[in-house]
């Protein structure tokens, strides 16, 4: 390992800047795969160690958003659509089953004007109470994040993130966190977002069966929205923002409460809905695109271009 940061830095007076971030890739690829398919922990840490130091030299050294690391398809790189932080984000499964998350956060500072980095420590094991928790980066409910939604509440950017927890060799987690920064760039974790769903909850975490597997998912299309002060009114179809996901339940109604057992429910979907600056629960979603308009229809007088909603 010492020998290929030393080619490194050699190369690195002299190549062009592409070159350079160039042998960074290079070098982070192979470390990448020692951290997944080593057969040993211990080897794993170790190579994840140079990792995190070489991933943080490299962004250090082209610290504008715009590197895709292409080749390093075992990690998540995502850029929020203001361009305002990118999270470069891996896993290392451990030989028991579970497994560790890291992150990166390249976040803008409008007073600096420029981009501040920080890790992420995770801290799963030690959270007793993840979902009614406000985190920080060094307290972090580690994740693996596949999509950011930019939401706003009192004019203050929020961002929701999509993620997936291998967590056991018996049980899975999906996860939707809530995003903020303060002072500046200070990331915050948690916020309690959610109506209609527990109580006061920071996050949402989905606990199911390893053996299945459960959707979440990000949309934005004509739906039905819910009234919130009188259930009896008019229901409109509009476009909305729609997070939907599987809904689970236990295999068997005596393993109640025992996650690893719960599956998701044939073709029945549940999501929340983006209404006043909340994300509110609603049960069997109806997520439909209709041809044209604001059309709503009964369920039997639908034609066929009503598709219902599918998620991955």
């Amino acid at each position: 390992m010492i020998i290929i940061v030393a080619m490194i830095s050699v190369k690195v007076r002299s190549a062009p800047a592409d070159s350079v971030m160039y042998y960074y890739e290079d070098s982070l690829k192979i470390l990448s795969k020692t951290i997944l398919f080593s057969k040993e922990d211990f080897e794993k840490y170790n190579a994840n160690k140079n990792f995190i130091n070489m991933m943080e030299d490299a962004l250090d050294y082209d610290n504008k958003l715009e590197y895709p690391f292409d080749s390093l398809t075992n990690m998540t790189h995502l850029t929020s659509p203001d361009k305002v932080f990118r999270i470069i984000n891996w896993h290392l499964p451990r030989n028991d089953g579970t497994y560790e998350y890291f992150a990166f956060l390249q976040i803008y500072n409008s007073k600096r004007k420029k981009y501040e980095l920080h890790l992420l420590s995770d801290k799963s094991d030690e959270i007793v109470s993840p979902e009614n928790t406000i985190l920080d980066e060094n307290h972090w409910y580690g994740a693996l994040y596949y999509k950011i939604i930019p939401v706003k509440k009192d004019k203050k950017k929020y961002y929701t993130l999509l993620g997936w927890d291998g967590n056991t060799s018996r049980s899975h987690k999906k996860i939707i966190e809530i995003l903020y920064f303060r002072k500046g760039s200070e990331p915050v974790f948690g916020y309690p977002m959610f109506r209609n769903y527990g109580k006061n909850n920071k996050r949402i975490i989905f606990e199911y069966s390893a053996s299945s597997y459960m959707s979440l998912k990000y949309d934005n299309q004509y739906t039905v929205i819910p009234s919130q002060k009188n259930k009896n009114k008019t229901q409109k179809r509009e476009r909305a923002d729609l997070i939907v996901f599987d809904r689970l339940a236990p295999i068997d109604e005596s393993l109640s409460g025992q996650y690893e057992f719960y599956v998701p429910e044939t073709n029945v979907v549940d999501g929340f809905i983006f209404i006043d600056e909340k994300w509110v629960f609603v049960k069997d979603i109806d997520a439909r695109n209709p041809k044209s308009g604001n059309q709503i229809l009964p369920h039997d007088k639908r034609p066929a271009e009503f598709i219902l909603y599918k998620p991955e």
